[in-house]
This record gives structure tokens, C-alpha cells and sequence, in this order.
């Protein structure tokens, strides 16, 4: 985000801009190309709703619960797999 808008690393450690850790979190995983858009959103949240690309209809979702309950699905998912392929649970696992 400094790269694109010199000086918010110091505004945000300031506490002179908010922004949310979602937001951050969203900014980190994108492509490249999607950075310019996800910033804009950051600085101009008024019009996120207008903007938000493929996402517009789930407006209002929360990003952290949903991150959270994604990797406690990849936690039990590799928990099972584990357990399967540990032998464990003798010819339950094909």
C-alpha cells in the first residue's frame, strides 16, 4: 500500500487512517492487477458498495469469521486425513 499511496504506512502507524484488518489481509493475498481497486476501496469505503467487483451481492460479509472458519475446515480436514491415512480407523479410508 506505500507504493501505491507514499506516506499511508505512517498515517495508518499514526493512527491517522483506520483500516481494517480484513482489509489488510485482502490487500496482501490479491493479485497484483486487483491491488489498485482494493486500495481505492480502502481509501474511498463510501464507495464500496458501488464498486465491489464480483463480491456486490455479499456486501456486509465478515471476512475474519469467514477466514477463521475456513482454516478450522482445512484443520479438521487434515486432521481426518491424517487419522485415515495413520491407519487408526482400519478400512474406513479407501
Amino acid at each position: 500500500m506505500e507504493q501505491m499511496v507514499p506516506g499511508m504506512q505512517e498515517k495508518i502507524l499514526s493512527g491517522q487512517f483506520k483500516v481494517r484488518d480484513a482489509d489488510m489481509h485482502r490487500l496482501a493475498r490479491a493479485d497484483f492487477p486487483d491491488r489498485k481497486q482494493i486500495v481505492h476501496e480502502i481509501l474511498h469505503p463510501e464507495d464500496r458498495s458501488a464498486s465491489q467487483s464480483s463480491c456486490s451481492h455479499y456486501s456486509g460479509i465478515n471476512y475474519s469469521a469467514l477466514e477463521v472458519a475456513v482454516r478450522r475446515i482445512q484443520q479438521d480436514f487434515d486432521f481426518l486425513a491424517r487419522l485415515c491415512h495413520g491407519g487408526t480407523i482400519k478400512g474406513a479410508c479407501v
